[in-house]
């Protein structure tokens, strides 16, 4: 976990060719403050009309390869349930899981917020996903908004939105962005000073 913002990764990320980044506005916070930043962990879901005598089995299988510090990044696509909870994100939590991403909808918005659990999704619902969605596959490659997202990939989400860097980047994606933080710091130093601000981006080019 860090401190560096989803803006600044994707400035990195843009430096070093990687133009598509951001999982798109309709994947935010469910509450007020929410950030996470970790490595993932992925679940796809699926449409089904089927009532069956295990249908949360997919997750359950889930919470058995999870490790401490992940993230859980969810497919579920346009669909009208909940694919995530207050007690998946009390058993996520006991298991070390930092956050969820997913570009389905969430149940409980209310009470995973008192948990302090990072959750970013599309939206809320009130329907359970049994006989709606089920999970049929971990640790693949699955879609979340506009990204293709695989198992140890990182993801960044904070107020601004969700981003994701592929693994073999993210050491240097890191060592990138901890340095233009501390040249946005000075740039920020020197514009309060009054300094022209064309001078300064020439200076350091930053803004």
């Amino acid at each position: 976990m860090h401190n560096l913002s989803s803006a600044l990764i994707s400035d990195v990320l843009d430096t070093l060719g990687v133009r598509d980044s951001f999982c798109g506005p309709q994947i935010s916070e469910l509450w007020s403050g929410a950030k996470v930043s970790g490595q993932v962990a992925t679940l796809r879901c699926v449409p089904t009309d089927k009532i069956v005598d295990n249908p949360y089995q997919g997750l359950f299988d889930l919470f058995k390869v999870i490790q401490p510090g992940e993230v859980i990044v969810i497919e579920a696509g346009e669909q009208d349930s909940g694919v995530w909870g207050e007690l998946l994100s009390v058993a996520a939590i006991a298991r070390g899981s930092i956050g969820v991403v997913t570009d389905g909808l969430v149940r409980d918005k209310n009470e995973i917020a008192d948990l302090k659990f990072p959750v970013f999704c599309a939206g809320t619902s009130p329907l359970d996903s049994s006989g709606r969605q089920i999970a049929i596959e971990m640790q693949t490659q699955v879609r979340c908004g506009r990204m293709q997202v695989n198992p140890k990939d990182w993801v960044v989400a904070d107020e601004l939105g969700v981003v994701f860097i592929p693994q073999h980047l993210v050491d240097e994606v890191f060592k990138l962005a901890s340095e233009k933080q501390l040249g946005e710091s000075i740039v920020r130093n020197e514009l309060a000073a009054g300094q022209d601000i064309g001078e300064v981006f020439a200076r350091h080019g930053i803004l």
